[in-house]
């Protein structure tokens, strides 16, 4: 099917806004050279609870295994920041008095927040303070759930390429930086891309750490809800149409 460059489709036809088009055959492909390709698994940035064990080392009382019912494992830009540990109410009441190491929860402060660090090695032969009464015990954390993690992919390839949309930069994190965002129809050099999770970007840089995404550049498929009609920029029928059901390549 003849290549179309500078064609809108009606919005009435499409799941999204109103998009410019080419068929799914004649989707762009730009020369690039061979990309290797690299996959690692990362911590995904978000808060998660695991289990707390507790294991008793000999104490003047014994902590109960469920005096910390869970852990809070907070992520930031894929590193584990924090561990909080819930603290059971062990009068009912809301009232007492808790410590672990110089952590300390009192009255209704339900949580002793530690550097992330001890969600690996644990709080081994922590110093507890129970209302007054000492104890030493092991707490250890359970697993992270699998949605605390994510697939990496990069590539290495370079190609030039062309800017489709208003592209914003960001760092390897997927963070949204200052740069300046890279305007439509603007010529760039690529150097491989990454992939985090289902979201892709292409690194525009180098030495440093800039991407865009890469539906800024390369467009996206979308599937026809209906059939439609294609139009010119200017809003003038071209007498080409596509059946519902029909993947085309969009633009937003």
């Amino acid at each position: 099917m003849k290549k179309l460059t500078k064609s809108i489709v009606t919005a009435l036809s499409l799941a999204t806004a109103t998009l410019s088009v080419i068929p799914e055959a004649a989707a762009p492909a730009q020369a690039a050279t061979k990309a290797k390709s690299k996959t690692s698994t990362e911590y995904k940035d978000g808060s998660y609870t695991v289990m707390v064990t507790v294991k008793n080392l000999g104490n003047n009382i014994d902590v109960p295994d469920n005096f910390f019912p869970a852990a809070t494992v907070t992520i930031k830009n894929h590193k584990i920041s924090s561990v909080a540990i819930s603290v059971d109410d062990i009068d009912d009441a809301g009232l007492y008095y808790v410590q672990v190491n110089d952590e300390v929860a009192i009255g209704d402060q339900k949580t002793l927040t530690f550097d992330g660090s001890v969600y690996k090695n644990g709080l081994q032969n922590a110093s507890i303070n129970i209302s007054g009464d000492p104890s030493y015990c092991n707490i250890t954390f359970g697993d992270l759930p699998s949605s605390a993690y994510e697939t990496v992919t990069e590539t290495s390839g370079t190609a030039k390429k062309v800017v489709k949309r208003t592209a914003a930069v960001y760092d390897r994190n997927g963070k949204k930086t200052k740069d300046t965002a890279l305007k439509a129809g603007k010529t760039i050099s690529t150097y491989g891309s990454l992939t985090r999770g289902s979201v892709k970007y292409y690194k525009i840089s180098k030495t440093a750490n800039k991407y865009v995404q890469s539906a800024d550049v390369d467009g996206r498929y979308i599937t026809l809800k209906n059939a439609a009609a294609v139009y010119t920029q200017s809003l003038g029928k071209t007498g080409t149409s596509y059946k519902k059901g029909k993947k085309v390549y969009a633009y937003a």
